[in-house]
């Protein structure tokens, strides 16, 4: 039996909905690091765990999407966590200006 477009359509808005639960999933527990680190008084910004997270994704798709793909899909999802920790922290700078964060 051939896939409809609708099928196909029904599909990708099932993936949608489970990737969506699991970005959130992550930035609760981005937010929860973030705040255990802070708490501990260690230095929250980590460049070199968001690098990692970078290259380990960038290997493990094996050129299925370009390098420049994932890095632009995780950067968006990094600042998720980070958006969660500032509003659980309530500091009301979107961006987190003048505070730095670990992305993981």
């Amino acid at each position: 039996m051939t896939r409809t477009i609708d099928d196909h359509r029904r599909s990708i808005d099932e993936l949608d909905s489970r990737i969506l639960k699991l970005i959130l999933e992550r930035a609760r527990h981005t937010a929860a690091v973030l705040k255990l680190k802070s708490r501990a008084g260690k230095p929250v910004d980590t460049r070199e765990r968001e690098e990692a997270i970078f290259d380990r994704l960038i290997r493990e798709a094996a050129d299925a999407m370009q390098a420049d793909s994932i890095r632009v899909i995780w950067q968006v999802i990094i600042s998720m966590g980070k958006n969660e920790y500032l509003k659980q922290k309530g500091s009301r700078s979107p961006d987190g200006e003048g505070e730095t964060e670990d992305h993981t």
